[in-house]
């Protein structure tokens, strides 16, 4: 205790302090020079208040309970973690690593007990800035920093750890090969409040969160500035298992890769992916959130410039997209794109979101009995809204200035209610299928037909609708089932159309 130890013996480095018993205490002593400084095989080990400077490794221990706390590393220039424990019920708290050659801290539980890992610093060293905890029980990984330095792998890794807590930790300007920001394998993990900010791969994927594993809780985290490596993809969050929640992240100036750009992904059932922000994505893909499962409920986020992608992506049955915000994003695909079905009344749901200066198209949905309705779409460089399948309900939409068609409708017995189409450059209503039925909708100023019944629709119903001041307002097609109480300036039941 109190006293220096010199670890450099007949020119050479040399192990310092290496001991085999219970309750071994190590307290108050510098270490320079040494080969690994201390080395304790045994359970209820204790290391603090220490100070290791140029020796090659830090802490080595092989035991129950091991307590490495307020120790400060500098100038390690060894080849193995900074702290290194094998055992259960490991506490690791408040130590300081700066300027080393290897970082980083290790545990294995062993599958026998938890792990805490908090308020430790890593600062500005070349390797191993990694906080690395395996085969624990909820472990608890708080409030860390690291911070300016290189990494090849995972910067937070708890591996085979259920109901693991990674929160308040800081993760800023780490390069080289980072595979991963925070990255867990296990059920019910819970990622908040964490920052993670430049993160940087040179050739393979990124990902500043991923979870493997069912019922994860991924919240208030705020992520900017992660890039993946040259032609590979970069994920804000991504998420393998049912039941995840992604709430309240915040992610910005992502991707770069030359690949995709994904701010959360998912694939499993039943996730819920709300209230988040995203914006200026950066790559030849760039998508905000898919999903790929039956469940899917993206409710209440706002997206800005993003580039070439669906913003909103979904795969599978019963979704709910709803109340979400898109603004300035550019080329190639829908701000909303959908693929599945609801397998009961109102089970899945394209509503009350709102989409402005959209550069292609807003709304694309291929599925049967969807209802899409009280969506607002302004500025849409594409078609504005598309649905593809049968029996989908479309009410209240509303779409004002787009460069093709404002509703495009394929498939049969589709209802369409109160619809508005407003100056779009192609038709307000264009329709091809079997018995779809529209009821008060409105098209005016459309460049081309303000109501199209393509050739090939049948028992298309047009009741109680108002078309007018388009090229021809009313194209029929003489195929109309019944147009009761229909206005029209222009064309009427019979007209074919004359730009299709």
């Amino acid at each position: 205790k109190g006293t220096i130890w010199d670890g450099f013996v007949s020119g050479s480095q040399a192990a310092q302090l290496t001991c085999t018993a219970n309750n071994v205490v190590v307290k108050n002593i510098e270490f320079q020079n040494g080969l690994r400084a201390v080395s304790i095989t045994g359970d209820d080990a204790k290391v603090s208040g220490c100070k290791f400077r140029s020796c090659a490794d830090g802490v080595w221990v092989d035991g129950a309970r091991a307590r490495v706390q307020s120790n400060d590393f500098y100038n390690l220039q060894g080849s193995d973690f900074t702290i290194e424990i094998y055992g259960p019920d490991a506490s690791v708290t408040k130590n300081k690593m700066v300027n080393n050659y290897y970082a980083g801290i290790y545990i294995d539980a062993e599958g026998g007990g938890t792990a805490k890992v908090m308020q430790n610093v890593m600062d500005s060293c070349q390797d191993y800035m990694t906080i690395d905890v395996n085969n624990a029980g909820a472990p608890k990984i708080k409030k860390n920093k690291i911070m300016y330095g290189y990494l090849d792998g995972k910067v937070i890794n708890a591996s085979n750890c259920d109901d693991a807590e990674i929160c308040g930790n800081k993760l800023m300007t780490i390069n080289y090969d980072v595979t991963d920001g925070i990255h867990v394998t296990g059920e019910r993990a819970v990622i908040d409040k964490n920052v993670i900010d430049t993160l940087n791969d040179y050739d393979s994927s990124l990902s500043a969160i991923y979870v493997s594993g069912n019922d994860a809780i991924i919240t208030r985290n705020k992520l900017r500035g992660c890039n993946a490596g040259a032609d590979t993809d970069t994920f804000g969050v991504g998420v393998n298992g049912n039941g995840a929640l992604v709430e309240k992240n915040s992610m910005s100036d992502m991707g770069g890769g030359g690949e995709a750009t994904y701010g959360v992904e998912v694939v499993g059932n039943n996730c819920s992916v709300n209230k988040n922000k995203m914006g200026r994505f950066n790559d030849e893909y760039t998508y905000g959130i898919f999903c790929t499962g039956n469940g899917a409920e993206v409710k209440q986020n706002r997206f800005s410039n993003f580039l070439d992608g669906y913003v909103v992506g979904v795969i599978g049955d019963d979704f709910m997209i709803m109340n979400n915000s898109f603004k300035g994003c550019a080329y190639n695909s829908a701000s909303i794109g959908t693929t599945g079905n609801a397998t009961g009344g109102g089970t899945a749901r394209i509503e009350s979101n709102t989409m402005n200066s959209i550069a292609y198209d807003a709304i694309d949905h291929d599925g049967d009995g969807v209802w899409i309705r009280y969506n607002k779409m302004k500025y849409i460089g594409g078609t504005a809204c598309t649905a593809t399948g049968n029996n989908n309900t479309l009410h209240q939409n509303n779409v004002t200035d787009c460069l093709f068609d404002a509703f495009l409708i394929e498939g049969d017995g589709n209802n369409i209610n109160k619809c508005v189409a407003t100056r779009a450059g192609k038709d307000g209503f264009d329709i091809d299928g079997a018995g779809n039925a529209f009821n008060e909708c409105k098209a005016t100023d459309c460049v081309a037909e303000g109501f199209d019944n393509s050739v090939g629709s049948t028992g298309t119903i047009a009741t109680a609708c108002t078309f007018k001041k388009s090229r021809l307002d009313y194209c029929g097609n003489g195929n109309m089932a019944n147009d009761a109480g229909t206005v029209y300036g222009t064309g009427g039941p019979g007209q074919a159309p004359e730009i299709d």
